[in-house]
């Protein structure tokens, strides 16, 4: 029992510095001063295996005079495919923190920027189990005018499809249409409320059944109107992005650094806190991201994020005038090609890392 303790409460462990880390590698936490999880904390999660507490309906492992605690030895432990899963999360977070938070390699970090704006799917049975409903949205945020696409899957044949959608605070009637078609596409109207909840009433051979999931919609809050040619700053690529915003405050743009435009290198954090009309500012590339040789690189995949700074101030999302952008050809003979330092507070989590791994 004391095995199944430890080896959940060293996952526990390394899933708050992988979860402190990975928020780090995307810049997700809303105060930049924000400290992450420190390794006393973190080591203070692996002992918790130490002090066992009974609860209600459990088996107590702390030695008694009248109950011996189970102490079937720890030497498997290091065998077991969840130590395995462990020293190999281990090993990447060791690996994230030798690049900064602002420049990451795409092999890290690349499938949580293509999904940050996954919507999952809503899945009910239907006929007594025997068959599947699905209502699947493209796209969680829509910033306008980008249409709700989305799509009912079914694992029989389906009559007819009601969808409405509503306000999701008020309940309002924004929109219904009936069809016999499983895809559909929405436009957006302007003056549509935040919050939006679809509704989906379907129709098929021996019943109906409805479905709702909701999403977001957001007016544009800022634009990046143009990005322009590299340079080498040190040991750093940057470019200058110009943006027009409409909204003032902080704001994150992460975007894919591509090589060709068909090569993904490594994904891109810039954070600013902007005032409304035109305003420039960088976003950097760090030599240990560039390939090796003189290469052609496109700036892609922008995500520009205008971020909630207080309770009360909402979350917002802007647009990209173009899908990618050239920033011309730059040759690593010209870059400072120093490795790079992780600061006091990385090499802490570096050593406890190593530490943890023995």
């Amino acid at each position: 029992m004391k095995k199944y303790w430890l080896i959940g409460a060293a996952f526990a462990a390394l899933l708050i510095i992988g979860l402190t880390t990975w928020s780090a590698r995307l810049d997700i936490a809303v105060d930049a001063d924000e400290p992450l999880a420190t390794e006393p904390e973190l080591a203070q999660v692996l002992s918790a295996q130490a002090q066992p507490t009974a609860t209600p309906g459990s088996i107590n492992t702390a030695s008694t005079d009248d109950e011996p605690a189970y102490d079937d030895g720890y030497d498997d432990i290091a065998e077991t495919p969840a130590a395995e899963a462990m020293q190999a999360m281990a090993s990447q977070q060791q690996a994230i923190l030798q690049y900064p938070s602002y420049s990451q390699p795409y092999e890290y970090i690349g499938a949580a920027h293509r999904n940050w704006n996954r919507s999952y799917p809503v899945e009910i049975p239907v006929l007594d189990g025997d068959e599947t409903l699905s209502l699947q949205l493209q796209r969680y945020h829509h910033i306008y005018p980008q249409a709700i696409e989305g799509e009912l899957v079914a694992s029989m044949a389906i009559d007819v499809v009601r969808l409405e959608l509503v306000d999701a605070d008020s309940g309002t009637l924004l929109y219904s249409v009936s069809s016999d078609e499983p895809s559909f596409a929405i436009a957006l109207e302007a003056d549509w409320p935040r919050n939006l909840r679809l509704r989906a009433e379907v129709s098929f051979g021996g019943g109906r059944e409805q479905l709702s999931t909701d999403l977001t919609f957001h007016y544009p809050a800022a634009r990046v109107t143009a990005v322009g040619q590299a340079s080498v700053e040190g040991d750093d690529v940057v470019a200058e992005v110009t943006a027009e915003v409409e909204q003032a405050g902080i704001y994150r743009l992460r975007a894919v650094l591509s090589e060709d435009e068909s090569q993904p290198l490594a994904v891109l954090t810039a954070r600013e806190r902007l005032a409304t009309g035109q305003q420039r500012f960088l976003i950097r590339a760090h030599h240990s991201v560039l390939p090796e040789h003189a290469a052609e690189l496109y700036l892609t995949d922008l995500v520009l994020e205008r971020m909630s700074s207080h309770p009360g101030d909402e979350q917002g999302f802007g647009q990209s005038n173009r899908t990618s952008w050239p920033l011309g050809t730059v040759n690593p003979a010209d870059i400072d090609t120093s490795p790079y330092q992780p600061d006091a507070q990385e090499q802490r989590q570096i050593e406890f890392l190593r530490n943890w791994q023995g």
